[in-house]
């Protein structure tokens, strides 16, 4: 009985796109007349270029007469004549090709699982995360050891290698598929020197290059002195010249690429690579490489210009979308790809059903590119124009109206009592629906289970019926106030409202961005956080902070703000409003400055800001401060805002001097 590759097994079990289409053609089944928009895998819509039709036409016309008839190409590695103008194209970037460094295949994607075949098992690989799948499994299914780098919002999704890491074999997409984003030049010395010194091979893949538009940005990682030394570039036309139905690309493999054998042999790695190809694959139609010559002539390149500038007209409108929801992103500029943050916190695959089920518009989730794209979003810019502006105009809508899903933080142990609640959660969401579970981050009591309360699908769809009715007529019937409605606006579409602007200083609510910035600042001490501390990790910390910008704004219409410097663009602390537990939810004045940044008078002048913003947009009448009476900068702060003592001086409920609140003073301050 013959064994099979185990490494297969421990693969998932469908490849990222199958998944995808499995969900698609369930949704098609259930609404057959839905207007699906496709924007998740990248194929392109503009048909071939005119000039590559006819090359195409007149390949096949010589094939149907005996005197041009073409059998098997004696080489494999494609035609002279495409190797030449593929050599050509290099040129106007200021590389120099040798013919026999090109060869041509049936498609980028081809090369790059095969490519492995020519290493040995015990190579290290390091793959940027996220990354096209197929580096991955390609290199699992033999067993190798898969190590990442990571890209992420803290480098722009644009990994640079750590010196500390060694690897054999080397990853690189520029531009990247699928974050969008592009190395520049000085970025890809780095990571040639980083090759270098590890002895590695970096297989970088440039299937995106005719989408560069910014001249820091190589089109081809030649353009770099040292590449060829340590470096193999494969190149697809699929998305260059529209050719995913047709089967074209090539690797270029320097001459000046060697490695040393066990047994200290000298070994061409294009050579080997020739060996593997010889036997394995039989080339690439005739007719195909006329066309794919027609790519590069000067008729050519003028025409699948046009195209791709349609198509980063496409990115473009996909790309102020973003802007104007308060998207964060990448890519849009030198990449078909744009690279999105779920609005909301929302999961990947979530997300991605979200938008299917609520807009009939299909994206790829990022968690399927690896680790670092849980939490994003891809969409393509290889679309139909006008389906494209829908789609858009669907996904505004989306955000701006409906997308009203709430993050709950629960204190460790959980909220108890909650069984009834993750049942019918769980219910809902098997039926593409969303369900929400709203805590005020305050401490919570309920009872255990009580079976008198559980319920059936039907029951719960005509509840919701009509608490539905019975709300809307309730606010049809309210006076509600234009501003709130705009807050809120602006905060289901992930845009921070700004509470106050100063001479100096700017006060808006938190963004995810600023939580590595304030967690740095929380931990120089000098104060507590309300009656939460300063978690243990940034980990732990921007799950909470997340949690609290989700909920505390939209429950309560205020919290703790970022503060940032004008002049220097920098967050230089936090401060705004919260509900104190030790003050019988009395409305509580919270403000610190990092170290660097005081005594220079900008928590006084946060103040004053928020005194102005509590009075006019909350209409408060009352705040108040709790401060440790050891704490004299805070102190003088407070008075010189204007508060005093309110009653005692200390907390109310002390009841001796020993108790901890007791060493804290109690003041206030009356707005009107």
């Amino acid at each position: 009985m013959p064994t099979i590759n185990e490494n297969f097994l421990k693969l998932e079990k469908n490849y990222l796109f199958i998944n995808i289409a499995k969900k698609v053609n369930a949704f098609m089944a259930e609404n057959p007349d839905a207007p699906l928009i496709r924007m998740g895998i990248g194929d392109v819509t503009l048909p071939i270029a005119p000039v590559c039709v006819e090359a195409m036409k007149k390949g096949a016309d010589e094939m149907g007469v005996k005197e041009t008839f073409r059998g098997y190409e004696d080489s494999g590695s494609g035609y002279d004549f495409l190797k030449k103008a593929i050599a050509g194209y290099y040129e106007k970037f200021g590389v120099s090709l040798e013919l026999d460094e090109i060869r041509v295949n049936d498609g980028a994607k081809s090369d790059c699982g095969n490519i492995v075949d020519i290493f040995g098992d015990d190579n290290i690989v390091l793959i940027t995360d996220p990354a096209y799948p197929v580096y991955v499994d390609s290199n699992k299914m033999n067993g190798r050891t898969v190590i990442y780098a990571d890209s992420d919002e803290s480098n722009g999704f644009a990994a640079m290698p750590n010196p500390e890491v060694h690897a054999d074999l080397i990853y690189l997409c520029s531009p990247n598929n699928p974050t969008g984003s592009a190395y520049t030049r000085d970025q890809l010395k780095e990571w040639i020197a980083y090759a270098k010194a590890n002895k590695a091979i970096i297989i970088f893949d440039a299937a995106y290059e005719a989408f560069i538009t910014d001249p820091d940005v190589p089109h081809s990682i030649y353009e770099v002195e040292g590449a060829k030394e340590c470096a193999i570039e494969m190149c697809s036309l699929s998305k260059t010249a529209g050719f995913t139905g047709m089967r074209c690309g090539y690797t270029i493999i320097p001459t000046a690429l060697h490695v040393i054998a066990s047994d200290g042999t000298d070994v061409s790695i294009a050579q080997i690579w020739g060996r593997r190809q010889g036997s394995k694959f039989n080339g690439v139609s005739y007719p195909v490489q006329c066309a794919a010559a027609a790519v590069f002539t000067e008729e050519g390149q003028k025409q699948i210009r046009k195209n791709i500038a349609y198509y980063q007209e496409n990115a473009a409108i996909i790309a102020k979308t973003m802007e104007e929801l308060g998207i964060e992103y990448t890519g849009g500029k030198n990449s078909p790809y744009i690279w999105l943050k779920c609005p909301n916190g929302m999961k990947s695959w979530e997300f991605f059903d979200y938008l299917l089920h609520e807009a009939a518009v299909v994206g790829t989730p990022g968690e399927g590119f690896g680790k670092n794209g849980e939490g994003w979003f891809r969409l393509t810019a290889f679309g139909d124009r006008d389906k494209t502006k829908e789609a858009m105009d669907r996904m505004k809508k989306l955000c701006e109206e409906r997308l009203q899903l709430p993050v709950v933080y629960v204190p460790e142990g959980g909220v108890g009592g909650s069984e009834d609640y993750s049942c019918m959660s769980e219910r809902v969401k098997e039926h593409g629906g969303q369900s929400c579970y709203f805590l005020n981050l305050s401490k919570c009591h309920a009872t255990l289970h009580n079976d008198r309360f559980d319920f059936d699908e039907k029951a719960l769809v005509n509840g919701v019926k009509v608490f539905t009715c019975a709300a809307v007529d309730l606010l049809m019937e309210s006076t509600l106030d234009p501003a709130f409605l705009e807050r809120d606006r602006l905060r289901k579409s992930g845009i921070p409202v700004k509470i106050a602007e100063t001479e100096r200083l700017l006060i808006r609510e938190t963004i995810p961005s600023d939580i590595p910035d304030l967690y740095e600042i929380w931990n120089q001490g000098g104060m507590v956080r309300g009656t939460v501390p300063v978690l243990n990790t940034l980990d732990e910390e921007t799950e909470f902070m997340e949690a609290y910008i989700r909920h505390a704004y939209l429950f309560y219409d205020f919290g703790l703000w970022t503060v940032i410097e004008k002049q220097s663009g920098q967050i230089i602390g936090q401060a705004g409003l919260f509900v104190s537990e030790l003050l019988d939810d009395a409305v509580e004045l919270g403000y610190l400055i990092g170290q660097s940044y005081r005594g220079k008078g900008y928590a006084q002048e946060c103040g004053r800001a928020i005194f102005a913003y509590a009075e006019e947009v909350l209409d408060l009448e009352e705040l108040h401060v709790l401060i440790d009476r050891t704490n004299d900068t805070s102190l003088h702060v407070a008075q010189k805002l204007g508060f005093e003592p309110y009653g005692q001086d200390q907390i109310h409920g002390a009841e001796t001097a020993e108790d901890t609140e007791a060493s804290l003073v109690h003041w206030h301050k009356m707005l009107t």
